[in-house]
């Protein structure tokens, strides 16, 4: 069974439906993802993953509807030139990589100086009460070439002292009915805090940064912020403007539409506030008992710049 035509999810976990259960299809509107259920043990967090290829002729990637069940704590899709072809689910671990590829100002440190296209693209993503719902702006899409892979993955935990099955997950995406030359290419920057502490006992404790552009992102329409269980207030600015000041509330991580442009120089920044009621510092981590401190910024035209830490 070949996952450029038909592809079964099976996550490997405690307990799962089977492969055969799971199928992607293909329509003229789009592509839809299916997942099966899902069996986690009590305390039980993964990181699980599976990718296929994309089929001849491409496809324009013009939104995305999600079905998200309780017990996922982030989703996100991604776009991998390297990825090798896995019809099979796969355990992947923090979130997959930086996006984009790109070493911008501030670069990140341990993938600095790898290729661009070492990395992929970061499609989609969002988290418990993100609307179900993604749509690229009219005229724009992020086009995927044939042999392209995505992938899915899917950050799932069971906080409960009992097993529970957790719902099939699922991801429409939808195909742009404009030729490729009409479409402008949808890019997302992740702006990140990979050093924040946040020692045992402190309340109040702010980290973030602030990510200098070196190339314009000419029209900003969306922004998601993320943060795990310690956080209590986020904020983000484009170019000077606020366009997120929120109390966080990891069960309704919600996704910000904006309207602006930020040119060479200005900057993007994320900030961020927790409290620690535990006895050990906290450090920046993929899992829930970890913390992050990140903006998640959907842009385009896209340029090959999308890692800022």
């Amino acid at each position: 069974m070949r996952a450029s035509s038909l592809f079964g999810l099976a996550l490997f976990c405690s307990g799962c439906g089977s492969a055969d259960d799971t199928v992607a299809t293909t329509s003229a509107e789009g592509l839809t993802l299916s997942s099966t259920t899902v069996k986690l043990a009590a305390g039980e967090e993964r990181h699980l993953c599976w990718s296929l290829a994309i089929p001849a002729g491409g496809f324009a990637l013009a939104g995305i509807d999600f079905v998200m069940p309780s017990g996922v704590h982030h989703y996100q899709i991604t776009s991998q030139p390297n990825e090798p072809e896995q019809n099979q689910p796969y355990d992947c671990g923090g979130m997959g990589g930086p996006p984009e590829g790109g070493d911008g100002e501030g670069g990140g440190s341990e993938d600095e100086g790898r290729p661009a296209d070492s990395f992929g693209s970061m499609l989609a993503l969002g988290g418990p009460g993100t609307s179900p719902a993604m749509r690229f702006p009219e005229g724009t899409a992020t086009v995927l070439e044939s042999g392209t892979h995505l992938v899915l993955q899917l950050h799932v935990l069971n906080p409960s002292p009992e097993a529970v099955e957790l719902p099939a997950a699922q991801a429409k995406l939808l195909r742009s009915t404009l030729a490729r030359e009409e479409l402008q290419q949808v890019g997302i920057l992740l702006v990140n805090d990979g050093q924040l502490e946040i020692p045992g006992g402190a309340t109040g404790v702010e980290e973030g940064f602030e990510c200098v552009l070196p190339d314009k992102l000419e029209r900003v329409f969306s922004v998601w912020p993320h943060m795990h269980r310690l956080g209590r207030h986020i904020s983000v600015d484009v170019a000077g403007q606020r366009v997120v000041d929120t109390a966080w509330d990891v069960e309704h991580q919600e996704l910000y539409g904006v309207d602006l442009s930020a040119g060479v120089g200005k900057s993007v920044a994320v900030k961020c506030t927790y409290d620690n009621p535990g006895t050990e510092t906290v450090t920046f981590g993929p899992q829930t008992s970890d913390e992050m401190c990140s903006a998640f910024v959907y842009y385009y035209p896209r340029v090959d710049f999308g890692f800022c830490e």
